[in-house]
């Protein structure tokens, strides 16, 4: 009981439901009468087999045995719970119970024969269950000739009644430390949790006011640099502030105050859905609060994102994406600062946000056994679906995904392609308010790949979609705005056309000349463009040389009419020994790489300051 309850931690299982909408106590529920049914069985099989052949102790108090049995089976269903918080690994988890069960069982049957074979037990040893239920069976087998005298029968009455008050004392121990005690994945609540409906109380809320947090509603005693942050998260997303300046955020890790305007701005009346203020996450390498192995995976986040808005978060590979995002489903706490979601508190109001939220995982977290059917059903259950329209909610997943052939193949059966698709569908499931893509499309053919993304489309309106990707087509197709990391802090924000603008090189000339005429239209691309900048000495292809000519940019710009371009090489491009030309703007990926190799160099640079001020070590010989 306990190995299972821990795989559905380790494997995400528990957090990914959780996210979908799932409260912890119907998730204890669900396992207490799973459990309880197999212990039922067991319990059950052991009297039948017992009694039908006329085992002696058995024969001879029937009523006590069953209650015995079955009471203590009861109580380890609650210690199974209770155990399963302390252990984040399957395999440890076995082996360590395993050793557990031999362990009080002999323990039991030593202190039973060596000690207390003629008075009671101490009542406390009953506060473990095995160890009751060890001395049960043993006053039982003991007194089944002759009759118990009247100590053993008040200890059996202590002895199930202690089983009982096990049963109390296992089970909300496990619900108040699995609420309390740090989580692999998940946050937990802090040790006084339980009195925040009080508190409400006390302030003249009502216990059910969950009431969004709106900016008209910030406390007059506000911390002034979260107020400055609702104002920065303001401007860049009314388009008062299209991209962030390059470079780190001020010496307080805030984003800096150094933006420009976007270009192509939306309206500033869409409702924010994802505000995140100055958002940390440091992953500790030792015990100690500060320690030279510390990971910095995000540095002070500060984002806002609106409905109707597809926002793009792209990066290389350990930038903090899946990071932030991790932050914001709750599967893991940040270090340091807020977030609200739909207009609910990240700390105190997961529940809330969990009703309103939509996860695909970078990694596929799914049950192999079950069929794409079954698990599109079970999520649209958890997320409150109408049971009369729960047939229709599934079929339009499956269509939208295109798994409707598939429906009834178990998921471990599935492509890796396949089994993206069917965690992309339950993100969509039950009309969510935000929903978080983490690389989405990735193991998807082309084909396939469009349609998702023709899907992911028509999901945009009303809602708001965080999605991270490496492919910058996909962005560039998909996302109204993009943000780029690099190790943790956000490098840039705005639109596609203003990033472009902004950090790309400008406008491309790529021209492929004849072999042997390659100097001949250089000359003629420089006569054409004489403030042009050749990008390299030219690329061997089959046909010929591809050679780029960067177009002048700034004040120098307006020396270079595009119709008159296009017609002098209309009319000049065949005798220079130009194929063929192209004109191009800057695109993503270019911009992607520029901003990453800015990123490198400036951690360099603050590395190399960094050892500077700490000087050389001093050896003693």
């Amino acid at each position: 009981m306990v190995s299972f309850t821990v795989m559905e931690k380790e494997q995400k299982l528990r957090a990914l439901m959780q996210m979908m909408g799932l409260r912890l106590h119907w998730y204890w529920l669900a396992e207490w009468a799973w459990n309880s049914l197999l212990t039922l069985y067991t319990s059950l099989l052991f009297l039948i087999v017992g009694l039908g052949g006329e085992v002696s102790f058995m024969a001879r108090s029937p009523g006590t045995v069953v209650l015995l049995v079955l009471l203590h089976a009861q109580s380890l269903v609650f210690l199974a719970m209770l155990a399963s918080v302390f252990y984040r690994k399957t395999t440890l988890s076995f082996m360590v119970n395993s050793f557990l069960i031999c362990v009080f069982a002999v323990t039991g049957t030593m202190l039973t024969i060596a000690e207390y074979t003629s008075k009671a037990f101490p009542t406390y040893y009953f506060l473990c269950a095995p160890l009751a239920y060890t001395r049960g069976i043993y006053l039982l087998t003991r007194w089944a000739a002759r009759g118990a005298p009247s100590w053993a029968q008040l200890e059996m009455q202590n002895i199930l009644g202690m089983l009982v008050a096990d049963m109390i004392v296992y089970l909300f121990s496990a619900l108040y430390l699995d609420a309390i005690t740090p989580r692999q994945f998940g946050v937990s609540q802090p040790p006084l949790f339980f009195l925040r409906p009080l508190r409400r109380m006390l302030r003249g809320g009502s216990l059910d006011s969950q009431a969004p947090l709106s900016y008209a509603d910030v406390d007059e005693h506000e911390d002034s640099d979260v107020s400055s942050e609702r104002l920065l998260i303001q401007e860049l997303v009314a388009g008062r502030g299209g991209s962030v300046a390059m470079g780190s955020a001020s010496s307080a890790g805030r984003v800096p105050h150094s933006t420009t305007v976007g270009s192509t701005a939306e309206s500033s009346s869409e409702e924010l859905l994802l505000e995140s203020y100055s958002l940390r996450k440091v992953y500790r390498a030792g015990w100690l609060r500060r320690s030279r192995g510390d990971k910095v995976a995000v540095r002070n986040l500060t984002l806002g994102i609106r409905s109707n808005e597809c926002f793009g978060l792209l990066g290389p590979n350990g930038a903090g994406k899946s990071t932030a995002i991790s932050m914001w489903t709750g599967l893991f706490a940040p270090t340091s600062g807020r977030a609200s979601i739909c207009g609910f508190d990240m700390e105190t109001q997961m529940d809330e946000i969990y009703q309103r939220l939509g996860v695909c995982p970078q990694f596929d977290i799914l049950w192999p056994l079950l069929t794409v059917e079954e698990t599109l059903l079970f999520y649209a259950k958890l997320k409150g679906v109408p049971r009369h329209l729960l047939a229709q909610t599934v079929e339009a997943c499956l269509k939208g995904v295109s798994l409707v052939t598939t429906k009834t193949r178990r998921i471990g059966r599935l492509s890796g392609g396949m089994q993206r698709r069917v965690s992309l569908a339950i993100s969509l499931i039950g009309d969510p308010s935000i929903i978080f893509l983490d690389e989405p499309t990735t193991g998807l053919d082309p084909e396939t790949k469009r349609n998702m993304w023709t899907l992911i489309g028509l999901a945009k309106p009303g809602r708001c979609i965080v999605l991270t990707t490496h492919s910058m087509e996909e962005a560039d197709a998909l996302c109204g705005r993009i943000g780029i990391m690099a190790y943790g802090s956000l490098r840039c924000l705005g639109t596609s056309l203003h990033l472009k603008h902004k950090f790309g090189d400008g406008d491309k000339l790529d021209f492929t000349c004849r072999p042997g005429e390659v100097e001949a239209g250089k000359a003629c691309i420089r006569e054409l463009i004489p403030n042009g900048q050749l990008q390299d000495a030219g690329t061997a292809l089959e046909g010929g040389t591809q050679c780029t000519m960067r177009l002048p940019s700034g004040a120098d710009a307006d020396a270079v009419r595009l119709s008159e371009l296009f017609r002098e090489l209309d009319d000049k491009a065949s005798d220079a020994g130009i194929i063929e030309w192209a004109l191009r703007q800057p695109s993503m990926e270019e911009v992607f790489l520029k901003i990453a190799r800015a990123s490198e160099v400036e951690l360099e640079t603050r590395k190399q300051e960094e050892t500077q001020k700490k000087g050389p070590r001093a050896f003693n010989v």
